[in-house]
């Protein structure tokens, strides 16, 4: 029996307030609706918008928070190298904006870059806190390609303990370090293999700029340098318009810091001394090895005579010919025959009206023209990368419906084998076996 009769219905009161408690219900619903949208629009964020809290993420619509969310992600979240490349002052990652116009070099940027070796190079988007590394997930389907899908194959491989290709993590890079280089190891070389073969967009130039203005930075506010060491190389008074010149300056303060820097911190990938210094360098082994049986047997080399010695073009990560091309380096060449090879002065070599490589010009147009297969990758990755872990190349789901099997098929086997000793016996425990 209804609790309001339908002669009562018929009141205006009784009506009025059926009303009501339609008009309470819808509100509590939409209540319960708006929370829940906003829960499905946050799962399409990353952290650069996760907490705009917008029952529409504006990455979907909008240009701006698209290219923040591309830039947060190629650089790792590291403000200060996004704000050295693109010569801006962002204080959060979803601050960062395209230029205004996107006219420029872009396009002449990109094809220099094609022409830059490896060692330039250093690939990007590897990720960072909780934020997912697209690298990380192609390389780990070249990884299953590469290994056909044998996890132990590929810890035998490359030494390691991976209990899945899910846990396998790209090399670092160090590409900052003055000595660093590849490592022969199996996995490095792979690496540097696949690496070569990525999309242009997925790799970042190494420069020897933003190095040199880190440097001048540091030596001001740790080491007591000079306060206008940024005027003397900047006309903008800014370490990030600081460039790296390939050979010496002339200003006696800008030499001295050129030449501290180029013979202590500079990577040795972006050193390449001119022919003159090859005598000192030949100097250098005959004073420390005095015979050549002492220098092939150090370099595993086969020289007739000193003179045949060459000044190495690329060099290992450790070991005595690293520790020779230091010294010889930091105090033996002359400066006047040092140089600079970095991707910066072969730029500025090309087109020397324009000093500084176009970074955040040529970020935004990429941003711009693929605009909508970001949205699309931005919007479903998070789903992929779940259903990749848990389906795909996880065990969760295979793992869940066997349980949940076996807790069904224990139930039903020991369910009626009790209730049939409880209602055949009258055990005085009965009562609590039941309750």
């Amino acid at each position: 029996m209804p609790i309001i009769p339908k002669v009562g219905r018929k009141s205006a009161k009784t009506r009025l307030l059926i009303t009501g408690i339609y008009v309470v219900l819808i509100l509590g619903a939409i209540t319960m609706v708006y929370p829940f949208v906003l829960m499905l629009s946050t799962s399409i964020t990353s952290s650069t918008d996760t907490n705009e809290f917008r029952a529409v993420p504006r990455y979907l619509s909008e240009l701006q928070p698209l290219f923040a969310k591309y830039v947060d992600e190629k650089y790792g979240g590291d403000l200060d190298q996004i704000n050295a490349r693109y010569h801006t002052a962002f204080t959060r990652a979803e601050q960062v904006a395209p230029p205004s116009s996107v006219e420029g070099r872009a396009d002449e940027w990109v094809t220099f870059v094609n022409t830059l070796p490896l060692k330039f190079k250093e690939a990007g988007f590897r990720g960072y806190g909780l934020h997912p590394s697209p690298l990380a997930r192609r390389y780990r389907e070249h990884l299953r390609k590469l290994f056909s899908g044998d996890i132990t194959a590929l810890n035998r491989a490359y030494i390691e303990e991976n209990e899945s290709f899910e846990s396998v993590r790209p090399p670092i890079e160090r590409m900052g370090k003055r000595n660093w280089s590849p490592d022969p190891g199996r996995k490095m070389q792979d690496f540097q293999a696949w690496k070569a073969g990525l999309p242009q967009q997925m790799l970042m130039v190494a420069g020897a700029d933003l190095l040199f203005a880190n440097y001048l930075r540091e030596d001001v506010e740790e080491y007591g340098g000079d306060i206008r060491k940024a005027q003397q190389w900047s006309k903008a008074g800014s370490f990030d318009r600081v460039t790296l010149s390939t050979a010496p300056p002339q200003d006696p303060a800008q030499r001295a810091d050129w030449e501290r820097f180029v013979r202590t911190k500079l990577p040795f990938r972006y050193i390449a001394p001119t022919s003159a210094a090859r005598p000192y360098y030949q100097a250098l082994l005959k004073s420390r090895y005095a015979t050549l049986a002492k220098l092939n047997l150090r370099y595993g080399t086969r020289y007739a005579s000193f003179d045949e010695a060459a000044m190495p073009t690329t060099l290992p990560d450790g070991g005595p010919i690293v520790v020779d091309w230091g010294d010889f380096i930091a105090k033996v060449v002359p400066i006047a025959a040092l140089r600079v090879d970095s991707p910066e002065t072969r730029w500025r070599e090309q087109h020397s009206d324009q000093p500084h490589p176009p970074y955040l010009l040529t970020d935004a147009v990429f941003v711009e023209a693929n605009a909508g297969a970001l949205r699309k990758d931005y919007a479903v990755r998070n789903y992929s990368l779940v259903y990749d872990y848990l389906v795909v190349h996880g065990r969760a789901v295979l793992v869940t419906v066997l349980f949940c099997l076996a807790v069904i098929a224990t139930t039903l086997v020991v369910n009626p084998l009790c209730a049939y000793a409880l209602s055949r016996y009258g055990l005085p425990y009965s009562y609590k076996v039941l309750l």
